[in-house]
């Protein structure tokens, strides 16, 4: 909890790489547990079901400065970046149409203020 303190308002390590036809990106630094629980409370068919697994298998098996794209939801276009920077603190970067993207960043918002950050 103290690393994702620590890392929330910290610019991340490497800069996201913007994927080809997505018009808004938005992202924050985690630590791991936290992944799984933020991704879980977004509203009902922001992200496939099937990609919440393929989350978890990456973050728990990344290691540190690799990266990886996940197609969250195909019908919005809705795309995530995880670079692991550094253990277990993953750096999520969500790409997609404008106004997915901007839930997702109050989400990020909401998530952060509900741990007190």
């Amino acid at each position: 909890m103290i690393r994702f303190l620590a890392n929330l308002f910290k610019a991340p390590a490497q800069a996201a790489e913007p994927i080809a036809g997505h018009s808004a990106e938005t992202s924050m630094n985690f630590d791991s547990e936290n992944v799984r629980p933020f991704l879980e409370g977004l509203a009902p068919g922001t992200i496939d079901q099937g990609a919440l697994a393929v989350v978890d298998s990456a973050v728990g098996t990344m290691a540190v400065d690799e990266t990886r794209d996940i197609v969250l939801n195909a019908q919005s276009g809705l795309q995530l970046q995880i670079y692991m920077d550094d253990i277990q603190a993953p750096d999520l970067y969500f790409f997609g149409p404008l106004e997915v993207i901007q839930y997702i960043d109050s989400a990020l918002m909401a998530f952060a203020n509900a741990l007190g950050l």
